[in-house]
């Protein structure tokens, strides 16, 4: 087999893979509160992989829409699994439309500038929404929440390929690029692989409260939530893992092994604000506390400011406390 047989059977293998994700996301739909960002996202990748495949002129045009499109897809993405508010219509429409201007001048008389112009034109565009793109993972670089990492670290590995096909269109030609296209299809191959395994769109719900299994110590685990559950500690504004130790009367280190390696919690504040973050949540869906203002939510949970309250917030539920009490608003 040449290379560019196994390059056919690659790419191919590849847009299978992102139709089986399409397919998993899909039937996991009602988990999904970014589907329709996420379907647009895929449809671009399968048409960036199929638009080599196919050599009838008018499917060929339409196939390079999804490839223009790409970049940007992956910016409103980026932004829909991370951020509770949606993109603005007239933001999206608008920067799509941009997105486009590369494809339209496909449409212009043929003379020596047009090749220049969507040359330039279309990296440009490309490299503003990647930039677009890691700013937003930028906004996420201290969180210690194991899904938002694992969403972060996908996204930058999305970016590392975009970026990799780019640079490999402008600089190599012959069978220099074949090889960089393989070797960027086994990527795309691997990561969708890798996303039908794991499920990290999917698993975004606020991590569980409940011991795993095998735990090192279960019934100082059942204290530790007892404590907190029924005495409010978490409403404390400055508590420390010291002072609950303090309080179950047990070592600094047994207790922040039981919420490290038990619970599952990277630290003390996620632990913390796990147990704030859901009575607020229970405080914005309750008709009753219609008066109370998100700060005065945010005060009584245990929060010192509402920027900590507002970030916690997004991070645990996916939306931003004023979007998740229209939600649950009748």
């Amino acid at each position: 087999m040449n290379l560019l047989d196994f390059y056919y059977h690659v790419n191919s293998l590849t847009f299978y893979s992102i139709l089986l994700c399409m397919l998993v996301i899909w039937k996991n739909r009602e988990k999904v509160k970014n589907l329709a960002d996420t379907f647009f996202f895929l449809t671009c990748v399968g048409a960036y992989l199929m638009f080599d495949e196919i050599e009838i002129l008018v499917v060929e045009r339409f196939l390079i829409i999804g490839a223009f499109l790409l970049p940007v897809s992956l910016w409103i993405f980026s932004r829909s699994i991370f951020d509770g508010d949606k993109i603005p219509v007239r933001q999206r429409a608008f920067s799509i439309a941009v997105s486009l201007l590369p494809y339209l001048c496909l449409f212009l008389p043929n003379t020596e500038s047009k090749g220049v112009i969507i040359a330039v034109l279309s990296p440009s565009l490309t490299a503003f929404f990647i930039v677009m793109t890691l700013v937003e993972l930028q906004k996420r670089k201290n969180t210690s929440r194991k899904p938002v990492k694992l969403k972060r670290t996908i996204i930058y590995l999305i970016v590392a390929i975009i970026l990799f096909s780019v640079i490999s269109d402008i600089i190599y030609s012959g069978e220099a690029w074949l090889i960089t296209v393989v070797i960027e299809r086994l990527f795309i191959l691997s990561l969708t692989i890798f996303f039908i395994f794991t499920n990290f769109a999917i698993k975004h719900e606020v991590l569980s409260k409940k011991k795993r299994l095998g735990a090192q110590d279960p019934i100082l685990v059942d204290k530790i939530q007892a404590k907190m559950a029924q005495e409010k500690l978490y409403q404390l504004e400055k508590l420390t893992i010291g002072q609950l130790a303090k309080q179950l009367n047990e070592q600094e280190y047994k207790v922040r092994r039981a919420i490290n390696q038990d619970l599952g919690f990277n630290n003390f504040l996620d632990f913390v604000n796990s147990f704030r973050i859901q009575e607020a949540a229970a405080m914005l869906g309750d008709q009753s506390n219609v008066d109370l203002t998100i700060l005065q939510i945010a005060y009584q949970t245990g929060f010192n400011s509402i920027a900590p309250f507002n970030r916690a917030f997004k991070l645990y539920t996916g939306m931003t406390p004023t979007n998740y009490r229209k939600s649950r608003s009748y």
